[in-house]
């Protein structure tokens, strides 16, 4: 392992610090950069690009970075200074350097506009041509031969465009170190202004791995690549300080450069804010105008947010994304969402694939297996042509066409040859049903292809529908997405109707017990930003990964009526969410007036066949078990899920198959976004012990210290604070049944709200207590959602049932809210220890890992025999 520091001081050197007469002090224009001569004999130099604000850990920085390095001689510094010459003497650099090899600028701090701006500067004009570029905090310290761990490192990181990034180990100065370790990048939380931030996180699969981990997020103050990428992807100088890391991120990834998180310890840097060290915007009145225009500029980069001010666009197309991966691409490999502000699973634990494997493929290179189940369809071979014709990447589509047809009588509804359609050719007479014939053709003519577009013979599409539909899969806040609703109207041969967007909702139960489906539709002046949540597919428009189909085949034994349905719950229960698209790629000839034929007009046994389809869907969906071999083949092979449950895709749906119930959800087509895998452990881990209480703890279901005889000193020692803090208004922040609070006198404030993440809980305490004034309840993850600004949040025996890292995630977004007090669980004699399963363990917030400090004032409360504990109280 890398040798890192002890606690004793290295030897300093000390010397005058210069004038600030240099004619830089003005801040000028941002140059454009212009490539200099490498150093010819000085193989692989390395230019480090310091920007300092009025830091006089500057000096130390600077002789650390040289005394440590293995080659001091091939490295190059630019520290741009951003001082007020008569304070900040300590904080210009000043000898133990080889000055030579130092290029300093010097300006007033009065005349800073931010520090990447300052980045921006040194970038253009200091760097000098050296052969990588290492960009650092002025507050940073360094391991021994530092210099040639990076350079390795970087090889070491499969790919040819790699760039090496992490929030580095801490030190606190002069000399004293951390623990060294090896954090990976993962994401936080999306701010008030839709800006991503990331933290670091440490795991034993992160703490010094075998090569570097491939990552999507980036750190100003730990920044290494080769001088091209910075030169290929220039530093924004418009952007302020919050959203540079994610928009340099994007940027870098969208031109090409794949992001790595070091697997060794080579520095450290400063991260206590509280020594002195000033911040711009403590200097600054001008800095809260410099943030929202930078807030807007991001919002207009991650096109969410288009602007026309020529002050927030300015010389943008330089600092635009990149065009070899798209921004799409980026959000579905990090996981993440910035129009819906949605953080996925891999996002949050920092689980990334390698380049080039998917998803960040570039858009041509991913094939795409179109499904067609024609039935003597004449349109067949004119839908091909379409979608070839209309497709950006005409080489990446592949069809499959299962062609039944009656030969002496159906030649025109043939399709033409072509190198790229695979068609199985079947008599009509033995044809069973659209659903036996998408399940054959996938199963014999799918072949290697990433993505499958199931949809009708008698289909139209918006130009360049390939590349958008898998930009807008990847736009869903899934890692299993799948796109679905009912498609816009055409009629043969050309007529296009007006385009629509719609979302599958459930119009009723048939007489036999089967929910038949509808859409709700979208105005064009009313199109969603991102894909909508959905619970319904539908079989002429239905896009996801080859791998769900794979994994969740059509059943060929169902008919058509209850083929939707059966299919949607199959495909939820295994784990797939489903989602409507936001743009109209498709377009389905619904008129029969021209004489199409369908199976049943064909067939005389189709009754037979549908009502045995109707008796496999009722068992499917638990309304009417059968025991007849003919319902129930393969019906292992083509059921239900175990990932997610049927009662959980009712739930979701808001339906029940048992008492043909449909809810205004269902009916209207609206539903909430799907829950990451964490999250529903979590509730289920939550329902399980709340809602199955013994008998004798009926009083209150959250738990004996609850009840109560348990907690009359807490509410009186409550109720005299919330007086005397003049609280008005209060969050409950995991608030169970609310049995015990709600036992107090809370006339006093104003609004108390509930949040829940068991939604049966929540809907119990709104009918009992919702009627008194200001009294709401509401479902939520206080994992994942940033609850509303309150005088104060109550977390009473909540962390305690949480992981560490849950626990940590949650008092970030009680942070967030805004509220002005924290009133909280503590253990004083808690170890701490984390655990990963259900169950209650006691926690000492004041200790690490959660560091927050000594309360501000603390209430009684209960006592079990595992221990003191009180409800503490901190302030925000």
């Amino acid at each position: 392992r890398t040798q890192h520091y002890d606690d004793a001081e290295r030897t300093e050197n000390s010397g005058a610090a210069p004038q600030l007469s240099s004619p830089t002090m003005t801040a000028q224009p941002i140059p454009r950069y212009v490539p200099r001569q490498p150093h010819p004999a000085m193989p692989g130099s390395i230019f480090v690009s310091i920007a300092n604000y009025r830091d006089n850990e500057t000096p130390r920085t600077l002789r650390d970075l040289y005394a440590q390095a293995a080659n001091p001689e091939r490295i190059f510094v630019g520290v741009f200074s951003q001082v007020v010459p008569e304070e900040d003497a300590d904080c210009l650099p000043a000898d133990g350097f080889p000055p030579s090899q130092v290029r300093q600028l010097y300006i007033h701090a009065d005349q800073g506009l931010g520090a990447c701006w300052a980045r921006s500067r040194i970038l253009t004009e200091l760097y000098g041509g050296e052969d990588y570029i290492l960009q650092i905090d002025s507050h940073s310290r360094f391991v021994q031969g530092w210099d040639d761990g990076f350079i390795a490192m970087l090889a070491q990181c499969p790919s040819a465009n790699p760039i090496l990034t992490t929030y580095p180990a801490g030190y606190y100065p002069p000399h004293r170190f951390g623990e060294p370790h090896t954090p990976i990048l993962a994401g936080l939380e999306f701010n008030d202004y839709g800006v991503l931030l990331v933290k670091g996180i440490i795991t034993d699969e992160f703490e010094f791995p075998p090569q570097p981990k491939p990552s999507a997020f980036l750190s100003g103050n730990c920044l290494f690549a080769r001088a091209e990428a910075f030169c290929q992807v220039p530093y924004d100088p418009y952007l302020y300080f919050h959203g540079e890391e994610i928009s340099y991120a994007v940027r870098m990834w969208t031109h090409g450069w794949d992001l790595f998180a070091p697997n060794d310890v080579l520095m450290y840097t400063d991260y206590v804010a509280n020594r002195g060290r000033r911040r711009h915007w403590e200097d600054q009145q001008r800095w809260h105008e410099m943030n929202n225009r930078s807030f807007k500029r991001l919002r207009h980069l991650f096109r969410l947010e288009k602007s026309d001010d020529p002050e927030v666009i300015r010389d943008f197309a330089r600092y635009d994304l990149g065009q070899v991966r798209t921004l799409a691409q980026y959000e579905a490999f990090a996981d993440v969402s910035f129009a819906t502000r949605y953080f996925g699973p891999r996002a949050l634990n920092a689980q990334f694939p390698l380049p080039g494997q998917r998803p960040a493929a570039s858009p041509d290179q991913e094939k795409i297996f179109v499904s067609i189940a024609s039935y003597r369809d004449s349109e067949t071979a004119a839908t091909i042509r379409d979608l070839f014709a209309r497709a950006t990447h005409p080489e990446r589509i592949y069809v499959g066409v299962c062609t039944q047809v009656v030969p002496e009588l159906d030649a025109h509804c043939l399709p033409e040859p072509h190198p790229r359609v695979r068609e199985m050719r079947v008599h009509a007479a033995q044809s069973r049903g659209p659903a036996w014939a998408r399940y054959h053709l996938l199963d014999q003519l799918l072949g290697d292809e990433d993505f499958v577009l199931q949809i009708d013979s008698h289909s139209r599409f918006s130009q360049g529908w390939d590349e958008r539909m898998i930009a807008m899969l990847y736009a869903c806040p899934s890692p299993l997405p799948i796109l679905s609703s009912s498609p816009a109207a055409y009629e043969p041969p050309e007529e296009i109707g007006e385009p629509y967007y719609s979302v599958c909702s459930a119009a009723q139960f048939n007489a036999d017990g089967i929910l038949a489906l509808d859409s709700r539709p979208i105005h064009l002046a009313d199109k969603p930003v991102a894909p909508l949540p959905a619970a319904f597919i539908c079989g002429g428009q239905l896009f996801a990964p080859a791998s769900a189909f794979r994994q969740v085949p059509p059943d060929p034994y169902l008919y058509f009526q209850g083929e939707e349905i059966a299919y949607s719950a199959r495909l939820w229960t295994h784990g797939w969410d489903l989602f409507a698209p936001n743009e109209a790629l498709v377009y389905h000839e619904y008129s029969l007036k021209r004489g199409r034929p369908c199976h049943w007009n064909d067939h005389r046994e189709w009754e037979a066949l549908n009502q045995l389809s109707f008796a496999r869907v009722r068992h499917l969906l638990g309304t009417e078990p059968s025991h007849d071999a003919h319902v129930l083949a393969e019906i292992d092979r083509f059921g239900l899920g175990t990932a997610r449950s049927l009662e959980e895709y009712e739930v979701h749906a808001d339906l029940s198959f048992a008492t043909r119930r449909i809810g205004l959800r269902a009916a209207d087509g609206r539903f909430p976004p799907p829950l990451t895998k964490a999250a529903r452990q979590r509730r289920q881990a939550q329902r399980q012990r709340l809602l199955h209480a013994p008998q004798e703890t009926r009083e209150t279901r959250n738990g004996q210290a609850s009840r109560l005889t348990n907690t009359v000193q807490l509410r009186k020692e409550l109720a005299v604070w919330l007086q005397e803090h003049r609280i008005k208004s209060l969050i409950d922040a995991g608030c169970g049944d609310g049995v015990w609070l709600q036992a107090m006198d809370l006339s006093a404030l104003d609004w108390v709200v509930g949040y829940d993440i068991v939604p049966e809980l929540v809907s119990a305490s709104q009918a009992l207590y919702g009627h008194q004034k200001g009294h709401l309840f509401g479902v939520a993850d206080i994992t994942r959602t940033v609850l509303p600004p309150a005088d104060a949040i109550l977390c009473r025996r909540v962390l305690e049932t949480m992981t560490e890292q849950e626990a940590l995630d949650a008092l970030a977004h009680l942070k967030a809210s805004g509220a002005r007090y924290l009133l909280a669980s503590n253990h004083p004699d808690a170890s701490n220890e984390n655990h990963e399963g259900p169950g209650f363990r006691p926690l000492n917030l004041c200790k690490a890992p959660f560091n927050l400090g000594e309360p501000v004032d603390w209430l009684t409360d209960f006592h079990s025999p595992s221990g003191v504990s009180h409800l503490a109280i901190w302030k925000i």
